[in-house]
């Protein structure tokens, strides 16, 4: 399934996927509404159902967009500081108003948005970058070869998002260095 739809005006796009993750900042996603975005983004609600036939699909195409531009795949030179690079992207992430509500709708309360059609989509991207991350620290024998990318950024994100969720305080770049520091630590060669 494509959550962006090919008959799509790319630069209409782009400000319908903003206005969305702009609405997601202020609502949660209970009360995110299609004619919300539509005004925000300064189109018909009409236009926004031919491309995304429900919000789901609005706000699914909205978070891979954003995930995309903020999560990129850093290539640093060395694993260390590829990785340290994603965490504080994470970081600057989560601490923001959207990524607060992201991760209270995603983590938090779930039940409130079906997910299903786009963690498919969002966690095989996810895997493939990190895979890229990974085979690059194999390749300068800087990580083992039986690391699984998928685990290894799922150690990061969790203790980038447990500050937030668990004590409600900021992430700090000592966080991120501690966190990256401990599971480079783990992924080195014996």
């Amino acid at each position: 399934m494509s959550l962006v739809p090919e008959s799509a005006d790319a630069p209409m796009e782009e400000r319908v996927l903003d206005a969305a993750l702009a609405e997601l900042a202020v609502r949660s996603v209970a009360d995110f509404r299609m004619s919300a975005v539509a005004a925000r983004a300064g189109v018909d609600e009409r236009t926004l159902l031919q491309w995304w036939p429900n919000s789901n699909e609005l706000l699914a195409a909205a978070l891979m967009a954003f995930g995309a531009r903020h999560l990129r795949v850093p290539d640093t030179g060395t694993l260390y500081g590829d990785l340290l690079a994603y965490a504080k992207g994470w970081a600057v992430m989560v601490d923001s108003p959207l990524g607060r509500r992201l991760l209270d709708a995603v983590i938090v309360r779930p039940q409130d948005w079906d997910l299903s059609d786009a963690r498919r989509p969002f966690l095989a991207r996810r895997g493939r970058r990190m895979a890229e991350i990974v085979a690059r620290g194999v390749e300068r024998g800087e990580c083992r070869a039986d690391v699984d990318p998928a685990k290894l950024i799922d150690l990061i994100a969790f203790g980038i998002c447990l500050p937030v969720l668990f004590y409600d305080r900021y992430v700090t770049a000592d966080d991120c260095e501690y966190v990256v520091n401990l599971v480079v630590h783990g992924v080195r060669p014996r």
